[in-house]
């Protein structure tokens, strides 16, 4: 009944760009990294070749040096980029903690964004799963009505 996001099959090539689009590069402004990807994100998200972690919202990241190691790790920036109102979105760096939806993100939805594209369920739905005591509803269940109140 409540619709949640499947992951599609990506081949190498969508994959790789999955993990790329992300990456501020050196240098580069967040406009700029906006206006580089831009292009390619869309074709991905129009043919539903985002990954979950993706689909949403899509949360910058900064490739950093590890003092005493010799690779990097990719670390998360407090700027996202919200796919309903298609804006920049200041986050808090805590964003990260691998949380579907996170909690700014809602906030953003909720008070500043446009139009809120990611309600996952009907009305129709929404009455019967109200009907419902909320300790029978799953965590995505539960959010899903969340978002459709918004």
């Amino acid at each position: 009944m409540v619709y949640i996001d499947n992951c599609p099959v990506l081949n190498d090539i969508e994959w790789r760009d999955n993990c790329q689009f992300p990456v501020i590069r050196d240098g580069e402004t967040p406009s700029n990294w906006k206006n580089r990807i831009w292009n390619q994100l869309v074709n991905y998200r129009n043919n539903n070749k985002l990954t979950d972690y993706n689909k949403r919202y899509l949360i910058a990241r900064k490739i950093e040096s590890t003092e005493g190691f010799s690779y990097h790790m990719v670390v998360k920036v407090n700027i996202a980029i919200c796919y309903s109102c298609d804006q920049f979105v200041y986050v808090d760096k805590r964003v990260g903690y691998e949380l579907y939806h996170n909690y700014k993100m809602e906030e953003h939805w909720r008070t500043n964004c446009t139009g809120n594209r990611h309600c996952d369920i009907c009305f129709k739905e929404y009455m019967e799963l109200k009907q419902k005591p909320e300790v029978e509803s799953d965590i995505y269940t539960r959010l899903a009505i969340y978002r459709y109140e918004l």
